[in-house]
């Protein structure tokens, strides 16, 4: 913990000291040190979390397991070599053909992924950024894309794209949101769910006074009870469908066989510990909102019980993992959203606090169950620090 804690420490300070200085101080020429000041605390925050990222060794269980050994397949000459993503194999060759050593391909992933997370965190209009950098830390968003690297870098984007358009709604940044997504998605295929996630957002904002969020919850709890059966449908169906046929052994009864059956499910319904929180509190407050924002919110944690159900039936904690994470980029809107908008403030605090503990919980878990603990530096690789 001697690297993570002094990392997430120097993150959450400075997010709390960058959101002070923004809420008080107009950046003009008169207080113009107190921009200075919130620059050098949004670099400082880069670094904290950039450096222990660029420069890991052995990292996480894709470190050696995908991304370096692609490299070095590719770097042997090894025939039909490359990751699913074919830009993600083209870039590799990149560093190959330009006699890199292949830490700059974890280099430029973790810089793409830091930057895209603190831009969509720090161009909140209402100066909101420490409850989002704290969920970026706490609920492991940060740490998985130390094992999960391509997909990280989706995701930040991701995050990006969504910040953009839900604090600068104008044409030319829907199209720059788009087509960030548009670039996540050449890094993992997966990620096209981003597109998804924004023309929701933006449908439901445009249609927002046509919509009944009690009519929006009757229809996902319908979807929710027939997708057992759509699970079926896909698990058969899943080889030819070109974007999703790569991911078919997430489906096999042999594609996880780390746990048993009952661990397992314990990790699924762990897994959906947030979304079990938020569904609590949502229809305890929200069901009838005319917010637009809290409509999607309220779309996407019931969205979160459908992969839930299929991580259940195929008793696989690395598909529910997979799936959960195509939706992290929402958590980091939806939590502070909710959390602002609860009326009574003994429920806003509670709620909070849960929240909080219950996601410092799931870091932990994925410190020690990711291979990201203890960390090793490429600048000290034979030593372990705990």
């Amino acid at each position: 913990m001697l690297v993570y804690i002094p990392s997430f420490l120097i993150s959450i300070f400075s997010a709390y000291f960058a959101g002070f200085f923004k809420n008080k101080y107009d950046f003009d020429k008169k207080n113009k040190k107190y921009l200075v000041y919130f620059i050098l605390l949004i670099f400082a925050i880069f670094l904290a979390l950039f450096i222990p990222s660029a420069f890991r060794y052995g990292i996480a269980y894709d470190y050696f397991y995908t991304d370096d050994r692609v490299l070095n397949e590719i770097r042997n000459g090894v025939e039909g070599t490359g990751f699913n993503e074919v830009f993600v194999t083209l870039l590799a060759k990149l560093i190959v053909n330009l006699n890199l050593t292949n830490q700059a391909y974890f280099i430029l992933l973790s810089f793409i992924t830091v930057v895209s997370f603190l831009v969509g965190i720090f161009i909140n209009k209402k100066n909101e950024f420490l409850l989002p950098t704290v969920i970026l830390i706490f609920y492991g968003l940060y740490i998985n894309t130390l094992n999960q690297v391509r997909s990280g870098v989706g995701i930040s984007l991701g995050i990006l794209a969504f910040s953009i358009i839900y604090n600068f709604k104008n044409k030319w940044t829907i199209v720059l949101a788009y087509l960030l997504c548009a670039i996540g998605t050449l890094f993992h295929y997966s990620e096209f769910i981003n597109f998804v996630i924004i023309t929701l957002y933006l449908l439901i904002n445009k249609f927002n006074n046509k919509l009944n969020n009690k009519v929006l919850l009757t229809i996902l709890i319908c979807l929710i009870a027939v997708t057992p059966f759509l699970f079926i449908i896909l698990k058969y169906t899943i080889d030819y469908i070109p974007i999703l046929k790569n991911y078919s052994y997430y489906f096999s009864p042999n594609g996880d066989v780390t746990f048993s059956v009952l661990a397992q499910s314990f990790g699924t319904l762990f897994l959906f510990a947030i979304p079990f929180i938020n569904a609590i509190f949502y229809l305890r407050h929200f069901t009838e909102t005319n917010d637009g924002m809290l409509k999607f919110s309220g779309i996407i944690i019931f969205i979160n019980f459908i992969f839930m159900i299929i991580g259940f039936m195929a008793n696989s904690t690395q598909l529910a993992d997979r799936t959960k994470s195509m939706f992290y980029l929402c958590d980091l809107f939806i939590v502070p959203c909710l959390y602002k908008n609860i009326e009574n403030k003994t429920e806003k605090y509670i709620y909070l606090i849960v929240v909080l503990i219950t996601m410092f919980i799931f870091l932990l878990v994925i410190l020690f169950t990711s291979g990201a603990y203890p960390y090793r530096s490429i600048f000290f690789k034979g030593i372990y620090i705990y």
